[in-house]
């Protein structure tokens, strides 16, 4: 028909303008969410050397800069392609291999963004009403609720039942093997173990063994729940048999020396602490934009990124 303007194809100068503007938009939702996963869950890592002292505000944040970047870049990327490909099936959001269509692109690209928008509207929730959360799980929930909408319910990564079996079996060993030891202990000790306190021996005994073996039979969202409740019993542990160590060998120290080396001590903590946070949080953001480019791809120089 005459005065009819053909829409340019994906290919195109104008199709290539308009997917360059949605990577642009989409690259500045991820940055945005990093952003409020930062004054959401970073400042965890100052609060202790700022309150104490220790170091000043400016630069406790600097040095959690820098432990965040180190973590990011120079640590395993294994947390990042969990977010990538360990929770939900990609063939939702990317049925065939890059260049896609137009509408698969924007199909895809609208998934992604609503688990990152989702993520970030629960993060100002909770920081509004002061509720101490994850924002890796905000990110985790809302990347399986948009594709669940999409692609239904079978969307989720869940373990075969041989794999459960297995992860049972070895946590199911190990755990009933560390409330026995804790019970002979306490038999022979003439004491009485509380029942707390024997679950949570075994649920460290039993997880244990999983960690240190990398015998992790479980994957995608059953994974991550499972671990999600366990983390804090192993870290209530850790923090438990490590305050013992450290009270037993302060025992016969004046307060000054050990107020004057705990400070120092507070630093490589913190330090440590902001390095873990970059490996695990920072790492969520980098997969995101990759998964961006991904269904981006038009081909060189728009290839999947190495």
């Amino acid at each position: 028909m005459r005065g009819r303007r053909e829409r340019p194809e994906r290919g195109g100068g104008g199709g290539r303008a308009v997917v360059l503007e949605i990577i642009a938009f989409a690259v500045v939702t991820v940055f945005l969410f990093d952003f409020f996963n930062g004054f959401h869950d970073a400042a965890n890592a100052i609060a202790t050397v700022v309150a104490t002292k220790v170091l000043t505000p400016t630069r406790a944040v600097g040095m959690a800069a820098v432990g965040n970047f180190v973590g990011m870049v120079f640590i395993t990327n294994a947390i990042a392609e969990t977010i990538g490909k360990g929770i939900v099936d990609t063939a939702v959001f990317l049925p065939h291999a890059p260049p896609l269509t137009g509408p698969e692109f924007l199909h895809a690209m609208v998934i992604i963004l609503a688990g990152v928008f989702g993520a970030i509207a629960w993060d100002l929730i909770t920081w509004w009403w002061g509720l101490p959360t994850s924002s890796s799980h905000a990110l985790i929930g809302g990347l399986i609720g948009s594709t669940v909408l999409a692609g239904g319910a079978g969307a989720i990564l869940m373990p075969s039942g041989e794999n459960l079996l297995r992860f049972f079996e070895l946590t199911g060993v190990a755990f009933l093997a560390g409330v026995a030891v804790l019970l002979a202990v306490s038999i022979s000790r003439n004491e009485s173990a509380s029942i707390g306190a024997i679950v949570l021996a075994g649920l460290f005994a039993g997880l244990l063994p999983s960690i240190v073996l990398g015998k992790i039979y479980l994957k995608g969202l059953v994974q991550i729940v499972v671990f999600m409740v366990a983390a804090p019993f192993i870290g209530l542990m850790f923090a438990f048999l490590f305050t013992l160590i450290v009270m037993r060998l302060g025992r016969r120290s004046p307060p000054s020396k050990v107020n004057h080396l705990f400070k120092r001590l507070q630093l490589v903590s913190s330090f440590f602490y902001s390095v873990t946070h970059g490996t695990n949080d920072a790492q969520k953001g980098m997969r995101m934009i990759t998964l961006v480019l991904l269904v981006a791809a038009i081909g060189p120089p728009w290839g999947p990124p190495a």
